[in-house]
């Protein structure tokens, strides 16, 4: 007996004779599935049941013809194709049958078994065509439907982010006014005391008219700092800096600080020093935004800790400086965590109002280690303070 490996395709044989069912399917069976119904509306029921390449109906049958049939199972799936079996005194209908594409052929009774065989072996070359060429407009379609919602998502995530952004810049704008405005005021007003005021209190008037100008003096430092986002990697001014010297003099600067807001500061260098690369004013102003920003969080009676170490890197044999800064402040809510380094981002603490600051301090300071081949992380929870690291390759 002949073998086949694949799979038998299912043919549906309709007729109201009994006889011929049976003689179609003993001498199709052994290439095909054959199916077999007894009228037009059984082989209907077995089209909504399973996927059926090719109908073979005769056309004259009660109730329902063959042409009737194609008709109704064009609808049903319109991929099936019709062969149509009938005496001559049919043949008209089932030209029009043909004609308006419900039948594939027809044969006329009795037909010829090798012309038979023939057909169904063109009906299932089309067969397979035209199902190929509707998947391939189906996966295209949905290709072109994923494209376009991700085309569409992309598109609406950037409007919002351009929304966010410009809500980001007026926030921004209203920040630096706040933050501007206290000094100048302090400012004008001391200088105005120096001019009219007691001269037993000339002292006390320069001292906060002194203090006024530092902050108004940080805070454009701060905003030409960020004007420099967008320098070039080439722009850097690198020497090699030794590590210890760099932070300890950072620390020193800021004891004043410290002690005003009631403070402890400390700093413990590395036992052998290290190298880096970089240009000494940026890297200056990255760990100063950051230490800035531990002491601005930190209550009274706290403190602020800075320590370095060597660490191995863990993608080549390099090594990497690891400068930590921890505070004892109240640490940052998760729901801030992932905005720390976005620009014009202040934390819950400082839209509050209990902080000052406009928002570019540690963005400013994650670009300046990004433009040196380094990163800053933080390990923070609320209620037991923040630890910034800030990490360096270091210079063999």
């Amino acid at each position: 007996m002949e073998q086949t490996t694949h799979r038998k395709r299912p043919i549906l044989v309709v007729d109201d004779e009994p006889s011929v069912l049976s003689s179609l399917e003993r001498s199709l069976r052994r290439q095909y599935e054959v199916l077999t119904a007894a009228s037009g509306e059984a082989a209907l029921r077995l089209l909504r049941e399973r996927e059926i390449s090719i109908i073979i109906t005769d056309q004259r049958m009660p109730e329902m013809t063959g042409v009737e049939l194609l008709a109704r199972a064009h609808e049903q799936s319109p991929l099936t194709i019709g062969i149509i079996l009938t005496g001559y005194a049919d043949i008209q209908a089932v030209i029009d049958a043909i004609n308006v594409g419900q039948a594939f052929r027809y044969h006329a009774k009795p037909w010829q078994s090798d012309d038979l065989e023939q057909s169904l072996t063109t009906a299932l070359a089309r067969y397979d065509t035209e199902r190929q060429r509707v998947e391939a407009l189906e996966r295209l379609n949905q290709n072109l439907e994923q494209e376009v919602a991700a085309r569409t998502t992309e598109i609406r995530a950037q409007g919002l982010r351009i929304v966010e952004l410009e809500r980001l810049r007026g926030r921004f704008v209203a920040n630096v006014s706040h933050e501007l405005r206290t000094p100048l005021t302090i400012l004008k007003s001391s200088l105005d005391l120096l001019r009219r005021g007691k001269p037993e209190k000339r002292d006390y008037y320069l001292q906060n008219a002194i203090t006024a100008e530092e902050q108004l003096e940080a805070i454009v430092l701060a905003i030409l700092d960020f004007s420099r986002l967008n320098v070039v990697e080439d722009q850097l001014d690198l020497k090699r800096l030794a590590l210890n010297r760099l932070v300890g003099g950072q620390v020193q600067a800021r004891q004043a600080m410290a002690a005003e807001r009631q403070l402890r500061l400390t700093w413990t260098p590395l036992p052998q020093d290290a190298v880096v690369q970089a240009d000494e004013a940026l890297l200056g102003r990255a760990l100063d935004n950051v230490l800035v920003n531990a002491l601005k969080y930190t209550p009274a009676g706290g403190e602020v800790q800075l320590w370095a170490e060597l660490v191995a890197a863990q993608e080549d044999a390099s090594r990497r400086a690891a400068v930590h800064v921890r505070d004892t402040g109240p640490g940052i809510p998760p729901e801030d965590q992932p905005y720390l380094f976005d620009p014009f981002i202040r934390g819950s603490e400082q839209r509050s109002g209990h902080i000052s600051g406009i928002g570019i301090g540690l963005p400013l300071a994650a670009k300046i280690l990004q433009w040196h081949g380094g990163r800053i992380t933080t390990d923070s929870a609320p209620g037991r303070g923040s630890t910034f690291t800030l990490w360096l390759p270091v210079v063999e």
